[in-house]
């Protein structure tokens, strides 16, 4: 298993120079529930689509999935009519991990 603390700090150290809107852990890390096979959830936020996510964050040794959404189909693909999405889950239950102020 992974230290989830060192691994968090790693992500937002990892993407924070990207300039992302936010980043947001979800599922089984965030819920305390991973298994030994269990990936890394993590939602993208961000406005200008960037090819270098998956170079800043290859060191940090787990799978992924990453979800990478513009905001406006973020907000409207997570609210109550999209129960039980991806989308869903990291707005309603994830963990914000950083966020553009």
């Amino acid at each position: 298993m992974i230290d989830i603390n060192k691994t968090k700090l790693q992500i937002v150290n990892s993407l924070k120079p990207l300039n992302l809107d936010k980043i947001i852990l979800f599922k089984s890390y965030v819920y305390g529930t991973p298994k030994e096979n269990s990936d890394l959830d993590i939602c993208i936020i961000d406005d200008n689509y960037s090819s270098k996510i998956d170079k800043k964050l290859k060191d940090i040794k787990i799978s992924k999935d990453i979800l990478l959404v513009n905001k406006n189909y973020y907000l409207s693909h997570s609210d109550n009519n999209w129960l039980n999405t991806p989308l869903y889950d990291a707005r309603h239950k994830g963990e914000i991990l950083y966020e553009k102020s």
